[in-house]
């Protein structure tokens, strides 16, 4: 039997981490919404970074956009006052 040549297995290695890292990125919006807390924009900040993306909704909701490319989605809904509205996440 012929060894495994060590660039078929850094391969192997490396599609092996993607896959984690996708799968940790699951875990992680699930992590995500039991980490903010259900104040003001400020707090919310304070708690969780700057979102990547804020956006604003025709009803005047407030969103921002915690998703990354390797993570599943995550959103936190502000009311018009800044108030916590909903969380999203899958």
């Amino acid at each position: 039997m012929d060894a495994i040549s060590p660039s078929l297995l850094f391969l192997i290695l490396i599609i092996v981490a993607f896959v984690a890292f996708l799968a940790y990125g699951q875990l992680w919006s699930r992590r995500f919404e039991a980490r903010v807390p259900l104040t003001t924009m400020n707090q919310v900040e304070l708690a969780v970074g700057k979102p990547g993306r804020i956006s604003t909704n025709s009803d005047g909701f407030v969103v921002w956009n915690y998703t990354r490319w390797w993570s599943g989605t995550a959103k936190v809904y502000f009311d018009t006052n800044g108030i916590v509205y909903r969380i999203f996440t899958e």
